[in-house]
């Protein structure tokens, strides 16, 4: 699901589907198909397709704030700024994907060790 993520965040940042997928070094068909599951998953739709481009549904624009900033800083945090494909991780944890990040960063900065 963290795919799909970074899939709808490129896509929304670049208002197409054929952008983002050039972006991403995927097909339309695919991006367009990870799109729809992850709105199947969500269970509304985050954005209207059309041959102008693409533009947020209501839900999207708030799912899109909601999570952008944090998946660019996850992105940071593993991969220090450097572009990275959308094949970050993957879990199927059955709830949530910030289950997913959450152990995808604390992978990335260990706990502190307290020495004697």
């Amino acid at each position: 699901m963290l795919d799909n993520l970074k899939i709808f965040i490129t896509v929304a940042e670049l208002k197409s589907l054929t952008r983002g997928a050039e972006s991403l070094g995927m097909t339309i068909a695919t991006v367009s198909r990870r799109l729809h599951e992850l709105e199947k998953k969500l269970g509304c739709e985050l954005c209207h397709r059309s041959n102008k481009g693409l533009t947020l549904t209501n839900a999207g624009q708030v799912y899109y704030e909601e999570t952008a900033s944090f998946i660019h800083e996850l992105d940071i945090r593993l991969y220090g700024g450097r572009s990275q494909p959308a094949h970050v991780s993957h879990s199927h944890h059955p709830r949530s994907i910030f289950g997913t990040i959450v152990l995808t960063t604390s992978q990335v900065r260990p706990p502190e060790r307290k020495t004697k």
